[in-house]
């Protein structure tokens, strides 16, 4: 009788731990309304920074919930819209939706001043993290994903199995 009180309650705790790290995402209010007709912009300012901006939006693109539709040339056709800005801002990039509420027309992330002095690989990471963002993914630090809060990094430049988890389950 005990040892199949054990094996029971053993059996539990597994199921739940595993439910536990299957689920570990979050989400926040926004999301982008069509992610099988993402669109993107890269305003002039973020200059050299473009391959960035662009490794950003196509590192989500193998989720088949997602299809990246290409790039615009004017700021109000866009899903997902990258600028520069200037300003000091402790952080490196930002991501700003046009409302918290469950879709959101667009996305804007901006990298801020300190965005410049990252090397190449986590500039990747920063703009896969902020287009994370845009898709409703929230910070995630108990278990490994490009999603980690700052100052936090994963050192890889593309979603990992967390991070896909969330995607099935926001779209």
């Amino acid at each position: 009788m005990k040892k199949k009180f054990v094996f029971s309650s053993l059996l539990v705790i597994v199921c739940l731990l595993t439910t536990i790290s299957a689920q570990a995402y979050g989400f926040l209010g926004n999301k982008v309304p069509n992610p099988k007709g993402i669109t993107y912009y890269i305003g002039s300012s973020v200059g050299s920074w473009n391959t960035d901006a662009r490794h950003g939006v196509f590192a989500w693109d193998p989720a088949p919930e997602i299809v990246i539709y290409g790039q615009k040339y004017t700021k109000s056709q866009a899903t997902i819209r990258f600028e520069y800005s200037s300003t000091d801002t402790n952080d490196y990039a930002t991501e700003v939706s046009e409302c918290r509420c469950s879709t959101s027309d667009y996305s804007n992330i901006t990298f801020w001043a300190d965005f410049g002095p990252l090397s190449d690989d986590r500039e990747k990471e920063t703009t896969a993290h902020e287009v994370g963002h845009s898709l409703g993914l929230a910070h995630e630090d108990d278990v490994p994903s490009i999603m980690v809060s700052g100052p936090e990094w994963l050192d890889s430049i593309y979603p990992v199995s967390d991070d896909w988890s969330g995607i099935r389950a926001r779209y």
